[in-house]
């Protein structure tokens, strides 16, 4: 056997090709505990999306009975402003166990203020953890100027009646020469 390579037999190969994939698993980073996969929308299209929006702390929080096994609490939220929708000085909303942007399970203790986006189903407010947002990004967004396209609208017409005017004297001034 001479000039011939021992190949390993492809049981050996697929062993290496495993030891290779388990290594890098084993280094690879991996997503924090509880954390959530949300969709990497901009918070003005969450905020369009969203029947209320506030900015506020959690205050209080108690458990609801669900019956499908998953945890479901009702969140009170001292609310310190309101970007969309009517909520009041507080506001209750539903959702799973909360996660703030940093991560960390929203608690009264938490003592972080937080944007929330929400919806109503059922008659309550309802949330996730992608409801949440930093609240300096959603006061932001909120405090957008509006109207850009109508306050031009007005201009141009302003614009017009000046021109129209000024022709009009030019005309006049003309025929009394």
């Amino acid at each position: 056997m001479t000039g011939s390579r021992l190949r390993p037999h492809p049981l050996v190969r697929a062993g290496y090709v495993l030891a290779v994939l388990a290594v890098l698993a084993a280094v690879a980073p991996a997503a924090p505990a509880g954390a959530a996969t949300c969709p990497d929308l901009p918070i003005r299209d969450r905020l369009d999306a969203a029947d209320v929006a506030f900015v506020g702390r959690v205050v209080g929080r108690r458990p609801v009975p669900t019956g499908t096994g998953v945890a479901r609490y009702d969140y009170r939220f001292v609310v310190f402003q309101e970007v969309k929708g009517r909520v009041g000085r507080a506001a209750t909303v539903r959702a799973a166990a909360l996660r703030d942007v940093n991560g960390l399970e929203l608690t009264p203790a938490s003592e972080v203020d937080v944007g929330v986006l929400a919806t109503r189903a059922g008659g309550r407010l309802v949330t996730s953890t992608c409801g949440l947002v930093d609240a300096g990004s959603l006061l932001g967004v909120a405090d957008e100027p509006k109207g850009g396209a109508i306050k031009v609208g007005i201009g141009v017409v302003l614009l017009g009646l000046v021109l129209a005017y000024s022709v009009h004297r030019l005309r006049r001034r003309g025929r009394a020469a």
